[in-house]
């Protein structure tokens, strides 16, 4: 089985979030989660639980990645997109503000040996 996220339900919640909270829940940075009230008694309130990357150049090593990060305070999941690409440079103006939450769908695949 397969989990995928499904983007087609109508009633989806958004979190508007600061820049900086979201690149610290992406790169699993727990002391500044700490720091900013985002790991409460060991615990994180947010967690990535996939990181894909759809696109990539290996000339510069940047890559696109959609990544989905589970509230663990009610199991919600949310997806954002975001690009490496220059992070340092482009930080304030490219990376993301909000989250969109998106529903786990199982899905089966038959694989023939």
């Amino acid at each position: 089985m397969i989990k995928k996220f499904n983007e087609m339900t109508e009633n989806r919640e958004t979190i508007q979030i600061d820049k900086e909270k979201l690149k610290v829940i992406i790169f699993d940075d727990t002391y500044e989660m700490k720091k900013m009230g985002l790991l409460v008694n060991g615990i994180k309130k947010y967690s990535v639980v996939e990181d894909e990357i759809t696109s990539a150049d290996e000339e510069d090593g940047g890559g696109e990645h959609e990544v989905i990060i589970k509230r663990t305070s009610d199991n919600k999941y949310f997806k954002v997109t975001y690009s490496n690409w220059d992070l340092n440079y482009n930080f304030a103006r490219d990376f993301p503000e909000h989250l969109t939450e998106v529903f786990p769908e199982k899905v089966t695949i038959t694989v023939y040996k």
